[in-house]
């Protein structure tokens, strides 16, 4: 596989990890607060953080498995698409005080999460196993710029505020348009990683497996053909 391509798609998806790390910090900031503001009930502060988790659980082996079936880019794909819906629907609950709005947007948010955590593993997959730790690493770096961009995209659209549901709606709707961002991020990964991970072992069993032996023949019968199979690669 060319190397320029590998560095292009780890690149795009380091910033596809930069991105969605965003959206995973105001889930991590203001989830509980936007569950008691929506709901009325203080009891429940750590209600909405579990419901993120729970869903991000329960989806993480469906979408590996997916991701072995059809590929990791349509997978990825389709989970920035339920986080962006997630996003949207949290947004709607903020506006209309809908318990179950903010209950399914929480539960949207966190299996797009179990998807997105699974960018590692396209990352690994381009690149052979003596640097694939290095690869998956390069992809993470990208938390690092996500860091930096969710203070920034997030602060300003809650300074001077009331702490109040409607004041929720249009961060919400920010972290629902920073997914499609990533969406469209990801579109621009070609070759899709699986099928890199397949060339790249197709190449190591070739090289594994060597040439192939030829014996000749020889007029010795069955004693020659012993001693042609003990000097075979195929029988040591």
């Amino acid at each position: 596989m060319n190397d320029a391509v590998v560095r292009r798609n780890t690149v795009l998806l380091a910033a596809t990890m930069a991105v969605n790390s965003a959206v995973l910090q105001l889930v991590a900031a203001v989830s509980s607060l936007t569950f008691v503001l929506v709901t009325g009930v203080r009891g429940l502060l750590g209600l909405g953080p579990a419901i993120f988790l729970i869903a991000s659980a329960l989806t993480s082996m469906p979408a590996g498995r997916m991701m072995d079936r059809v590929g990791r880019k349509p997978v990825m794909s389709a989970g920035f698409v339920v986080g962006a819906a997630g996003c949207a629907l949290t947004a709607l609950a903020t506006r209309t005080d809908s318990t179950v709005a903010v209950i399914a947007g929480f539960a949207l948010i966190g299996a797009a999460s179990a998807v997105s955590l699974l960018i590692r593993t396209a990352a690994g997959d381009m690149y052979p196993a003596a640097r694939r730790a290095r690869g998956i690493s390069y992809v993470l770096f990208g938390s690092v710029f996500g860091a930096i961009l969710g203070p920034t995209v997030f602060g300003p659209l809650f300074a001077g505020k009331d702490v109040e549901a409607d004041a929720l709606t249009v961060p919400w709707l920010a972290a629902g348009g920073i997914s499609l961002v990533a969406l469209a991020i990801v579109q621009f990964v070609r070759p899709d990683p699986k099928k890199i991970a397949e060339m790249i072992g197709a190449h190591e069993h070739t090289e594994t497996a060597g040439p192939p032996h030829r014996c000749a023949r020889s007029s010795g019968g069955r004693a020659s053909s012993r001693r042609c199979s003990r000097r075979s690669p195929a029988s040591a």
